[in-house]
């Protein structure tokens, strides 16, 4: 574990039991399953960097979603748009769980584990390396159902996520 935790330039306790570390750069959902069937859908070309997903401090994260994306299966993005709908996020991580609860931008992070907390579990994807599949998102996130749904989540350039403006909305206030 040592060895992974160098790998990947974190530094982990004895006990850190982390499956991955998707706490480093910026994703971009590449498939979703919104029926939790385990039949993926997959995101074009041009739709795939318009649901974004970056950890931006040790218990924030934001989601972006691209003003011209009205749901995750809507395939009509404009490349040329660049206004983001923002959601701000605190978690929590340990072995291969995550939960997260949403606070309103300019608010202190919430506490992750109360209420309205969604618990999410992550797991390799078996067919890429570098993707990895959270189930399921908080309900109404990238269209979830809150309960059953799946999305494959892809690593991308950190221009990505920059482009969004949400790190500076989600920030926690100093």
């Amino acid at each position: 574990m040592t060895a992974l935790c160098a790998l990947f330039l974190v530094g982990c306790g004895p006990d850190d039991e982390r499956l991955v570390d998707v706490e480093a750069g910026t994703w971009v959902v590449s498939g979703y399953d919104l029926e939790g069937d385990g039949t993926f859908s997959f995101k074009e070309q041009s739709c795939n960097t318009a649901a974004v997903l970056k950890f931006i401090d040790s218990d924030v994260l934001f989601v972006a979603r691209n003003k011209s994306l009205s749901n995750i299966a809507d395939e009509a993005c404009l490349a040329t748009e660049t206004d983001w709908f923002c959601s701000c996020f605190s978690y929590s991580y340990d072995g291969s769980t995550q939960t997260w609860v949403e606070f309103a931008a300019g608010d202190p992070p919430a506490d992750p584990d109360g209420q309205g907390a969604t618990t999410i579990e992550l797991s390799k994807d078996d067919v890429v390396s570098d993707r990895y599949i959270f189930s399921p998102l908080p309900a109404g996130l990238f269209s979830s159902d809150g309960e059953s749904s799946a999305y494959l989540f892809a690593r991308k350039a950190e221009s990505v996520a920059e482009s969004t403006g949400c790190e500076a909305v989600c920030l926690p206030p100093a």
